[in-house]
């Protein structure tokens, strides 16, 4: 099924969608506090008297923050997650996933009264430590000699589960990062510049602004907050971001080969929405879960792994899609600015469209004061500076454009 393409829309719409990025993006604050806390866990897993003192080859971030595209993972605060590996060395080569995953935790633990004691949680296939905003997950990988660059073995062992039922699970998420940021060439993982201390630790991504980030990573990071929103009063797994990030990867390469990338944000997010829409509804309508592999692990790595995990939950998620392609064909129609507000507050919750329409309408306070708006008679349409349209008018300072439809970019 291919979804109904919407009337293009007016810059408006791309500009309350990128305030609504911008919103859910993490601040300067955040990120310093990731990158702080991602070395202290480093030095702590190595300190004297640790189980894994000098034990630990290299550290490195994966997922959403190996791939910039980061978001909040709360509707209304601002917490998130930073998701790194542990390469260990020098473990018993018949080391059990289950000893390997608690020695992890006991060296983070630590001993009552440590920095850490009570504050750490031995998950499935991480260990995670909790803090007032944020969950760090370490996640214990060992090498595999021979193999491409960063090819691991993770460890998979629940606790409540038989030891039989642990295994070790290929994986590369070292050479996924790098393939996406390839695939999304806007986005690039700069670093920054960091002393060597016992493990090689490769830095975190430094923090970009938003027009640095390719709208293929700005329609990811919307995309996962719409999932948040979807999935934040529900019982069980949801979506995985990998496979998200995947699939908006692989819509951005097709679309570089069908002749360039999009260039607004409305028109890249409802290209990788009803993308996800027909890739769901045709393995629906053929009775198959969607499967997704890791590019630079075909072979082993299955993305899709735990989810779906049945048809009930594939289907579910596919009506979300549905419901999201048809609200983003409503954005772009010519409505009232507070009908737009109650979309993208369904679509994304209200904080973060009531702080965009906020920047909106602050923006928007400042050209009127300046008596920058211009705007044509007769019609809802307002517009930041000179317009080209004859009809177009100086609007008075004092207008209230709540209910207008700006159709020109505001400017600073």
């Amino acid at each position: 099924m291919n979804a109904i393409s919407p009337k293009p829309p007016t810059d408006l719409v791309n500009i309350l969608l990128a305030d609504v990025a911008l919103k859910i993006q993490l601040s300067r604050t955040d990120h310093d506090l990731a990158v702080e806390r991602y070395h202290v866990i480093n030095e702590w897993v190595e300190r004297p008297g640790s189980p894994l003192r000098a034990k630990v080859r290299m550290f490195y971030p994966q997922g959403s923050m190996a791939t910039r595209s980061s978001v909040s993972s709360k509707l209304d605060n601002d917490e998130f997650d930073l998701d790194i590996l542990a390469e260990l060395q020098g473990l018993p080569l018949d080391a059990s996933p289950r000893w390997i995953l608690d020695t992890l935790f006991d060296a983070i633990n630590g001993e009552k009264g440590s920095r850490y004691h009570g504050k750490v949680r031995r998950q499935t296939r991480c260990v995670t430590v909790d803090y007032d905003a944020m969950h760090l997950d370490v996640t214990p990988a060992l090498l595999l000699p021979g193999r491409e660059q960063r090819v691991s073995h993770i460890f998979h062992s629940k606790v409540e589960d038989a030891s039989h039922c642990d295994k070790r699970i290929t994986a590369n998420p070292w050479g996924f990062a790098e393939w996406f940021v390839a695939s999304t060439p806007a986005t690039r993982l700069a670093t920054d510049a960091m002393a060597r201390r016992g493990a090689d630790v490769i830095p975190v991504p430094s923090l970009h602004p938003l027009h640095e980030k390719s709208l293929a990573v700005l329609a990811l990071q919307l995309l996962k907050r719409w999932r948040n929103k979807k999935y934040d009063q529900r019982v069980g797994r949801w979506p995985p971001s990998v496979m998200l990030a995947c699939m908006v990867a692989e819509e951005a390469e097709a679309a570089h080969l069908r002749g360039g990338p999009r260039t607004s944000l409305y028109d890249e997010l409802f290209a990788q929405s009803s993308r996800l829409l027909l890739e769901f509804s045709i393995a629906d309508a053929q009775g198959r879960l969607l499967r997704r592999v890791n590019p630079r692990c075909p072979a082993e790595d299955v993305l899709t792994d735990r989810w779906p995990g049945s048809l009930t939950a594939q289907a579910q998620f596919t009506r979300d899609l549905s419901d999201l392609v048809a609200k983003l064909v409503q954005l772009a129609e010519p409505v009232a600015l507070e009908q737009k507000r109650m979309i993208l507050a369904d679509l994304f919750g209200e904080r973060a469209a009531r702080l965009a329409l906020d920047a909106f309408n602050e923006r928007m306070a400042i050209a009127a004061k300046s008596g920058r708006l211009t705007h044509i008679p007769g019609t809802a349409a307002i517009a930041v500076g000179l317009s080209s349209d004859p009809r177009a008018k100086a609007t008075p300072r004092h207008t209230n454009f709540g209910g207008l439809r700006p159709h020109l970019p505001c400017v600073d």
